[in-house]
């Protein structure tokens, strides 16, 4: 299916996801017919992340590698060193290009969270962040982890990418602190920032806060917020978690 087809679905997907939560007036669950609505959207989010993430290595990411290739072959046979500058610098922008794709394929497909565990997903998700300078990340993650089933880690990372995404794009914060441990049967998460804080007497919330306060609810679990204007945000997280093993 063409690049362009494969993201409009992607973005009806997404679209469908966001009008749900749009609706929602109130910040809890109303009842059990919503809880069950909001995982199943947020399960097939995730399919359609996956998907769209196979898509992007298998397709495009295949076509720069070979694009590399050849250009390396020809810069080989027909240019002497340092012959030619221009071509240099079209393979360096491929090559950048490339590292970018594959970012973004990891952050759809994160697969150090299939090979090595949600601590280390994590971790790297976050030393990404800190090598781009968008925002300094103080990161504290404790647990054992192979006790937490896969869903639950699968929708931990998620929360951490949104939050640190919806902390980048609306608090003008410089540095956040994310801390993350197992205790008494739950995912216990504080994730802090300097940033400009909330304005509670704004009609608008943020479509981010309720995507993760949803996606935390359809876990069943608690989101609070506490924030100053100019003094920055802490959000508290819990989540009930459930052993890989009875």
């Amino acid at each position: 299916m063409p690049v362009a087809n494969q993201l409009k679905k992607t973005r009806t997907v997404y679209s469908t996801i966001r009008c749900f939560l749009n609706s929602i007036k109130t910040s809890g669950i109303k009842n059990k017919q919503e809880l069950l609505r909001a995982k199943t959207l947020f399960e097939g989010e995730q399919k359609e992340r996956s998907r769209l993430g196979r898509e992007l290595h298998d397709g495009i990411g295949s076509m720069l590698l070979a694009m590399n290739r050849q250009l390396e072959q020809y810069k080989s046979k027909h240019c002497a060193a340092g012959e030619d500058r221009d071509l240099d610098q079209i393979i360096t922008m491929l090559n950048s290009t490339t590292r970018e794709l594959r970012n973004t394929v990891h952050n759809l497909i994160p697969e150090t969270l299939v090979l090595q565990g949600l601590e280390e997903a994590i971790n790297n998700f976050c030393q990404q962040i800190n090598r781009e300078k968008k925002l300094e990340i103080q990161l504290y993650i404790n647990g054992n982890w192979s006790e937490v089933n896969n869903d639950i880690s699968l929708n931990i990372f998620r929360i951490v990418q949104e939050l640190v995404q919806n902390i980048i794009k609306h608090s003008s914060a410089t540095i956040a602190a994310i801390n993350i441990v197992l205790l008494d049967g739950h995912v216990k998460m504080i994730v802090e920032d300097n940033g400009k804080g909330i304005n509670k007497l704004s009609k608008s919330k943020g479509t981010g806060l309720k995507n993760i306060n949803w996606r935390v609810a359809s876990l069943e679990g608690i989101m609070s917020v506490e924030s100053i204007v100019d003094k920055g945000t802490i959000i508290h997280i819990s989540i009930p978690y459930q052993h890989t093993m009875a």
